[in-house]
């Protein structure tokens, strides 16, 4: 378990291990943390954690095509006539652009964060408005990564994938009006070997947009090339 390098060693890998996995009950113990550690504001979890297991590798697949990154695939705005024929084309580009999907929508376990007003309000009769909801599910959900760092536990997150009604995932749910989904997090151990978009050289990698990782001692050497500096965002008063 570690008890330093937590901020550094999280990144967006989108390869997970198939073959490898922490326990239902890791998970739970990692949830759980996240919950106690986080501030969350007054305690106000309106929100519910789906969990998606690695029963579910099937139903994961189909909603990894949906997480294209690129057009004209990109569901919804795709240049096809219909689903199947999106589909099928997808599928071929996959061969070839791996590393252009979401796939970490396949990890061995999907967080899937919805909204939810009728969850945990710490016995209070209290409804928050949409935006101060958010805020909290976006507190918790980079607690929920940091407490499964300390776990050695590899997390990514996904917000970038289209809706398909057809999937179990997402069925009943939209991106854009409550019951919304807010997030997705594939959760398990990185497989650093699969296509993607690190270079490889040795024991580090590098993102096509900056910024490079040891995978064995878990640790940067600088950030992406568009993250703003600090004087972008402050304003002294």
């Amino acid at each position: 378990m570690l008890d330093t390098n937590l901020l550094e060693r999280r990144i967006n890998c989108r390869n997970f291990r198939d073959d490898k996995y922490p326990s239902k009950e890791k998970i739970q113990e990692v949830i759980q943390e996240a919950i106690n550690v986080a501030p969350v504001k007054s305690e106000v979890f309106d929100f519910r954690l789906e969990i998606w297991g690695p029963e579910h590798t099937k139903v994961k697949e189909d909603l990894m095509w949906s997480t294209v990154t690129k057009h004209p695939y990109r569901l919804g705005k795709s240049q096809y006539p219909d689903y199947d024929t999106w589909l099928a084309e997808t599928k071929k580009y996959y061969k070839t652009h791996p590393q252009n999907f979401n796939t970490q929508v396949q990890a061995p376990y999907l967080f899937v964060l919805v909204d939810d007003k009728s969850a945990w309000t710490g016995a209070q009769p209290l409804v928050v408005e949409d935006w101060r909801s958010h805020m909290n599910a976006g507190i918790w959900l980079y607690a929920l990564a940091l407490a499964a760092n300390r776990h050695e536990i590899d997390t990514s997150y996904c917000i970038c994938c289209g809706v398909s009604k057809k999937n179990p995932i997402q069925r009943g749910y939209s991106l854009k009006r409550y019951p919304r989904i807010l997030a997705m997090m594939g959760v398990g151990y990185f497989d650093f070997d699969k296509k993607s978009l690190f270079e490889r050289d040795g024991d580090w990698i590098e993102h096509v947009d900056g910024g490079s990782y040891n995978t064995v001692t878990r640790k940067r050497n600088g950030y992406k090339s568009r993250k703003p500096n600090h004087d972008d965002l402050t304003v002294w008063k």
